[in-house]
């Protein structure tokens, strides 16, 4: 899986589009909510206190939220809702099939943001020992676990219309796309 943050969420918006926004907001708030979680428990102690029996719980209670935030920080909780959203779109089961897509190789960036778009996955893409041709990467899209489950043809055509739509030449199960 990709190491960058910023590339999680890209890849993730070119799954999701604008509903990507969601789940980067839920990582937003689990990420404010470290460095809140003391200030938050030290502001009751100071203020909200008002014996010496409510300072002392609130006391322990600012220890355990800098200790909550410092098992958040280890953990990196606030990546959670991306990376688990961005594996759900991007694991698939085998036993569907794959639809092959051979490209040029400038082509690739392209196809597989427009394929993404689609709903469909780049399960992997590879290039081909073709001297001569002009297609000389195979690319091998998959119906991800998160979409309804679908005839292998729905997948296949969905594919065509999305190189289609970005204007991409292709051949797609040895039907060429233009």
């Amino acid at each position: 899986m990709l190491q960058s943050r910023k590339a999680w969420i890209r890849l993730l918006g070119e799954y999701e589009s604008w509903c990507s926004c969601l789940v980067v907001g839920e990582a937003l708030l689990v990420l404010l909510a470290v460095p809140a979680m003391p200030l938050v428990a030290l502001y009751a102690t100071v203020y909200v206190a008002t014996t010496h029996l409510a300072a002392l719980a609130f006391g322990v209670l600012l220890i355990l939220a800098t200790a909550a935030s410092g098992w958040l920080c280890k953990f990196r909780w606030w990546e959670q809702p991306v990376v688990r959203r961005l594996a759900q779109w991007e694991s698939w089961d085998p036993s569907r099939g794959e639809v092959a897509v051979s490209i040029a190789e400038d082509d690739v960036p392209a196809a597989c943001r427009a394929i993404r778009r689609a709903h469909l996955h780049p399960a992997y893409w590879r290039r081909q020992p073709l001297p001569d041709a002009s297609s000389n990467h195979h690319i091998a899209v998959v119906l991800p676990l998160l979409m309804p489950e679908v005839e292998f043809d729905v997948v296949t055509e969905r594919t065509r219309d999305a190189l289609r739509r970005a204007g991409i030449r292709a051949c797609v199960n040895d039907v060429d796309v233009a």
